[in-house]
């Protein structure tokens, strides 16, 4: 017999301590921007005094002044000054980076728990309680035999859709910090994935509905919940990109429960129907017209890309 009640309160264990965590960052990251735009109030200033200082210095200087060696020394010292301010500034405004990206961690992990937890209490609402193996292998079959409906006619239309949205990824990644290089960021890809999507098959109408992925350095996350005349069904899939060409990557799926029960995304089927359409598919040259290759990473909350251009001859 298995408890299916222990995995949600573990769950809910690790929902309020990552909720504790947050809590705290919180003040943290108020006192940091308190404290950067209280001393970006006042290097401003200077730095709006300095310019005109500058200029009038300036037009000394060019109109031949006999006060020339204390309008450059003015000039120097007031370099010196706005060199302390922007260096304490800097320290002050990476010290608030630093906070809002824990924080930001902190709150996509956060959602990622909601995800898993929600995936937990399906399966308990579908088991009904503690129940032997035989009855888990009845609840696999059943969830299985929806799977094989709703997996061609539903949740691979949907990412087909989506990839479709995907081909002018230049209109949804920015650019990253460094040159030539791009973000995706998790909130920019959610946004464009159709929601509701539905589609119509003989007996009546699918849809799937709240889609969303959660972007984390070791796996991409996903969770939507898919609806038929046979049923409502909360879907959670784990995988990674993956190289699916010199420019392209596409979603792998190494997991995918169903009302929180595993189906196997090695089966022949599933394998056919998911890989062969190439999920969430992305291509560099969308980004860098001519590339002849992407690099690539996952990060939490963003991917990085990088289309690279032809050797020049």
């Amino acid at each position: 017999m298995e408890e299916p009640t222990y995995s949600t309160a573990f769950l809910r264990r690790q929902v309020e301590q990552t909720e504790q965590r947050l809590a705290a960052v919180v003040p943290e990251v108020a006192e940091a921007r308190a404290l950067y735009e209280e001393a970006a109030g006042p290097a401003a200033a200077r730095l709006q005094f300095y310019d005109a200082y500058a200029g009038q210095a300036f037009g000394s200087l060019w109109s031949g002044a006999e006060d020339l060696v204390d309008v450059l020394a003015n000039l120097r010292l007031m370099a010196r000054l706005i060199q302390q301010d922007v260096a304490a500034l800097e320290e002050t405004a990476r010290r608030y980076a630093q906070l809002r990206l824990k924080q930001d961690t902190l709150q996509r992990y956060r959602d990622l728990l909601d995800a898993v937890e929600t995936a937990a209490q399906a399966r308990e609402r579908r088991l009904g309680g503690a129940v032997n193996r035989d009855e888990l292998q009845l609840a696999l079959y059943d969830v299985a035999e929806d799977w094989e409906r709703l997996r061609p006619h539903l949740f691979v239309p949907f990412f087909q859709e989506a990839g479709r949205r995907l081909q002018r990824l230049d209109r949804v990644a920015v650019p990253g910090r460094e040159p030539g290089t791009w973000h995706l960021e998790e909130d920019a890809l959610n946004r464009v994935l159709p929601d509701p999507f539905t589609a119509r098959v003989e007996g009546g109408r699918l849809s799937l509905t709240g889609p969303r992925f959660y972007l984390r350095a070791d796996h991409l996350y996903f969770d939507a919940v898919m609806e038929g005349a046979f049923g409502t069904y909360h879907v959670l899939a784990v995988g990674q990109m993956e190289r699916a060409g010199p420019t392209r990557i596409q979603y792998r799926i190494e997991a995918i429960y169903i009302d929180g029960l595993p189906v196997d995304p090695g089966d022949p089927d599933v394998q056919a129907d998911i890989y062969q359409n190439s999920l969430l598919a992305m291509d560099g040259r969308s980004l860098l017209p001519g590339a002849v290759a992407m690099r690539y990473e996952q990060n939490n909350g963003y991917l990085w890309l990088a289309p690279e251009p032809p050797e020049a001859n």
